[in-house]
């Protein structure tokens, strides 16, 4: 382990290795025991894990999900936090801090990670801003989409269901990167493509805050609407079957 400064959300008192992590490193800590305001359980960050499985707990309060650092995988817990409603999907690269507990069912004892607190991996978080930025323009119109970031019905469905979900009054904020966290989403650039064509066709209004957050507002209709009417999704149709 390496000691490190404290994390800019949750204080860690070290850096953590997989090889680190056993059963026998979690008895030694509750030697320390017992825990409380004056000796808290201590913290511990792992970074670059790259998340593999994702399971909502009691609807989607609380978060189980499983992570993989260096090839060793771990099953984490994450109490009062969904992770899709923040963003995070199957595959991001994250940074997450911990305290470790020993699970015993059925008899057997397995290692568990109860996160505090979690964020994309430094390398990553610089990808996914980027594909972020580029999103964006997409929607403002100064970059046009490429054939294979044309959602089909399906898809621009997909994403129109996940926009009430994170809009439950009809407006409100969200991320492209919130919206593709569910499964079955389609990639952020197929999302945006989906987003733009909606707010051609007036099925929403959108406004940008920044580059990775939105204002939207569903706009109801009477009739049904052609989603293919929308300039954006006859910009690149060459060869397409929709």
């Amino acid at each position: 382990m390496d000691t490190e400064a404290a994390d800019a959300k949750t204080p860690v008192d070290a850096r953590i290795y997989p090889e680190d992590i056993s059963e026998e490193s979690i008895e030694r800590i509750s030697l320390l025991e017992p825990f409380g305001a004056g000796n808290p359980t201590p913290t511990f960050v792992m970074r670059d894990c790259i998340i593999t499985s994702i399971n909502l707990l009691s609807f989607g309060k609380h978060s189980k999900f499983t992570v993989v650092c260096e090839g060793e995988a771990f099953t984490a817990l994450f109490f009062g936090t969904n992770i899709q409603h923040e963003g995070f999907a199957v595959g991001d690269e994250v940074d997450i801090m911990f305290s470790m507990d020993i699970n015993e069912f059925r008899g057997l004892k397995t290692v568990q990670l109860v996160v505090r607190d979690m964020d994309y991996a430094d390398s990553y978080k610089q990808k996914v801003m980027a594909i972020q930025k580029e999103c964006a323009e997409i929607i403002d119109g100064s970059r046009s989409p490429m054939d294979a970031e044309i959602p089909d019905r399906t898809e621009c469905s997909k994403v129109y269901g996940e926009i009430k979900n994170l809009l439950p009054t009809g407006k409100g904020t969200f991320s492209i990167k919130k919206l593709v966290s569910s499964p079955g989403t389609p990639s952020m650039f197929k999302t945006s493509v989906a987003i733009k064509a909606f707010e051609q066709i007036k099925l929403m209004s959108i406004e940008r805050i920044t580059d990775t957050e939105y204002r939207g507002e569903i706009i109801k209709h009477k009739e049904k609407v052609d989603l293919f009417s929308a300039p954006i999704m006859n910009e690149r149709r060459a060869d397409r079957d929709v």
